[in-house]
């Protein structure tokens, strides 16, 4: 591990560490979780791969020989102990794809640090191969996505929303009064709210919208975006929509 200061450089220019301190940007963890296989697949001799946010909230994942043989997440740790009854590289995965994913996607900073492990691995551990999980995350995200337009199901969570496409607004939804004041905000310009870009699916959370408990996101995706006042409650799904959404040059 020792590109770490390397990875570490990388993170943060994925993560966008220096953008302004309410903005997270979902879309960088795609390019973060591919820095992280590849420093799996370098990895021989057992280490502990220690993940830190910005809250000093941690993720771990323990890799020998290109596996990763645990993985702790907020929702509990997963080992790759062989168990009669279930697949310890599905348990893995299914831990890497869900609770360590948000972890990542919710992250506005991301760190890494290698150690030796605390523990001794055991030699039952059978884990998943760096291989075997880089498939899986590809699958996980076609098969799961492949009718998701994240735009309309964003605005499906809005208490207020714009629909925008080739720079103009081009459909309203939600309480007048706060439609009005999102029309302000695309017009203005601000952080670039009236821009529709090509490309992914990203999810922008621009932070709390004053009294109410109201956040304001922009998601992005096939050409269009939506500008979306939501209930705070509604930011994991909101997150999940850009995570597992197909780019539009995937679609037929």
């Amino acid at each position: 591990m020792g590109g770490l200061d390397r990875l570490n450089s990388k993170l943060a220019k994925l993560k966008g560490a220096d953008a302004e301190d309410d903005q997270i940007v979902t879309g960088a963890t795609e390019g973060i979780i591919a820095a992280l296989l590849a420093e799996i697949e370098e990895t021989i001799l057992p280490r502990d791969m220690v993940l830190t946010n910005e809250r000093g909230e941690q993720a771990l994942l323990v890799v020998v020989g290109r596996r990763v043989v645990h993985l702790e997440a907020p929702g509990g740790p997963v080992s790759g102990v062989a168990d009669a009854e279930d697949d310890p590289a599905a348990r893995l995965i299914a831990a890497f794809t869900g609770p360590f994913r948000t972890f990542l996607d919710q992250a506005r900073e991301i760190s890494i640090d290698a150690m030796r492990p605390h523990h001794r691995v055991d030699p039952t551990e059978i884990g998943c191969s760096v291989e075997t999980l880089a498939a899986a995350i590809t699958a996980v995200g076609t098969d799961e996505a492949a009718e998701i337009d994240p735009v309309t199901a964003g605005l499906g969570h809005a208490v207020a929303g714009l629909r925008l496409a080739g720079g103009e607004i081009v459909a309203r939804t939600g309480d007048p009064a706060l439609v009005t004041r999102l029309e302000g905000l695309a017009g203005g310009g601000a952080a670039g709210l009236g821009q529709v870009a090509a490309g992914g699916a990203s999810c922008t959370l621009l932070g709390p919208a004053g009294d109410g408990g109201l956040i304001l996101v922009r998601i992005e995706a096939r050409g269009e975006a939506a500008l979306i006042l939501a209930p705070a409650a509604a930011r994991a799904g909101l997150i999940a929509l850009c995570r597992t959404a197909v780019p539009s040059a995937d679609r037929s």
